[in-house]
């Protein structure tokens, strides 16, 4: 990835893509932005290897931050997430 760039990450089983996830890259940061797998493939935890996978490469290439961004769902902190405060800034005229 090159800043500021998309990517696809993704995970096969032999020929069949079981797991993808989009995300970009920004200041020595990759952003998991939405993902999914093949719910058939479910029985081998496809999402959680290619998250683990993912965070791997990350650090193989020095990557600082690997964020998940928005949404608690478990398996964020089973890697390790931790909270971050979001803030919301509304400006009027």
């Amino acid at each position: 990835m090159s800043n500021g760039s998309g990517k696809i990450f993704s995970l096969r089983r032999g020929e069949q893509m079981v797991a993808s996830v989009f995300g970009f890259e920004w200041r020595r940061g990759w952003y998991l932005y939405n993902g999914g797998y093949d719910a058939g493939t479910e029985v081998y935890a496809p999402g959680i290897t290619l998250s683990a996978k993912i965070i791997e490469a990350a650090i193989e290439r020095d990557v600082m931050v690997v964020d998940f961004l928005r949404g608690d769902e478990r398996y964020k902190y089973d890697l390790g997430a931790k909270e971050q405060q979001l803030w919301q800034l509304t400006l009027g005229l």
